[in-house]
């Protein structure tokens, strides 16, 4: 991954593919802007490629490129995404066939046409104001990650054995003074768990921080494989019961044996009984 500003506009963009399997490929595109970006539109080429689905930005009607023939699109922002404030930061997602050839990443340019400069340094991108952001700052050190220890940082559903495999460490922290430690024995399943209800919204993105200790065991000797955390919705469809339409989906994180990444996703057309694997590459 590398961040470019885009010449002649306020914007650098941070894109990437993020996931690739046979016949298409994932990607995506964190849109920061240094200044007030009002009205933004960004032309880039995919020729030979085709979109299949495009979310948080829209693909401007006939008459801006979009689907010419050669491979010529349009982009703009989507509701509040329209106008980007100093250092806001969109994301947009690509669904693309790729028609059995590699993976590109297209170069972006503002709509007058400049070509996109060369990677530069850019600060980490301030999070939108809709974000939902816990740095388990209200803890100290050791603090075990009980239902009411929880209840500090979020609205807790229900909470699962993390008061025997979960605490606050003050030893390990992205950023901030605190991090969330997790316990994963060897030699059992934990089930440890938790839901924490957030607003209700169309559209979610999940991000955060996650290291895994020196020498850490991905193969233990009964169990290989474990969850992480993800996004669900209603009933959190899993445990072998197929989402219907009503019973809600979940989409978590996993490693599976050698510590390969995974999303394991329930979803309405998952090919077995169980979630899906959609392995994880890139950087």
């Amino acid at each position: 991954m590398a961040i470019t500003k885009i010449s002649n506009s306020s914007l650098s963009a941070n894109t990437y593919v993020s996931q690739d399997w046979k016949g298409g490929y994932k990607l995506e595109v964190d849109l920061t802007s240094e200044s007030v970006a009002k009205d933004w539109k960004l032309n880039f080429n995919l020729a030979d490629y085709s979109i299949r689905g495009a979310y948080g930005v829209d693909l401007v009607p006939q008459g801006y490129n979009i689907n010419n023939g050669k491979g010529n699109y349009t982009i703009d922002g989507q509701g509040n995404g329209q106008t980007l404030d100093p250092g806001e930061t969109v994301k947009a997602i690509f669904i693309i066939d790729d028609q059995g050839k590699n993976a590109i990443v297209p170069k972006f340019t503002s709509l007058m046409g400049s070509p996109i400069s060369d990677p530069i340094s850019a600060p980490a991108p301030k999070l939108s104001k809709s974000a939902i952001s816990v740095g388990f700052e209200n803890h100290k050190g050791g603090t075990v990650y009980s239902n009411a220890a929880q209840s500090k940082d979020w609205n807790v559903d229900w909470s699962n054995q993390m008061d025997k495999f979960a605490s606050i460490s003050s030893s390990d922290a992205h950023s901030g003074n605190n991090s969330l430690k997790m316990n994963y024995p060897n030699n059992e399943q934990s089930n440890a768990g938790a839901k924490w209800v957030i607003p209700e919204q169309k559209e979610y993105y999940l991000s955060y921080w996650l290291k895994f200790d020196k020498g850490f065991d991905f193969d233990g000797p009964k169990h290989s494989g474990g969850k992480l955390p993800g996004l669900g919705e209603g009933d959190l469809a899993s445990g072998g019961t197929k989402p219907n339409g009503n019973n809600g989906f979940t989409s978590r994180y996993m490693w599976r044996e050698g510590g390969k990444a995974t999303v394991y996703l329930y979803h309405m057309d998952q090919p077995g009984t169980y979630g899906e694997d959609i392995l994880l590459k890139g950087g």
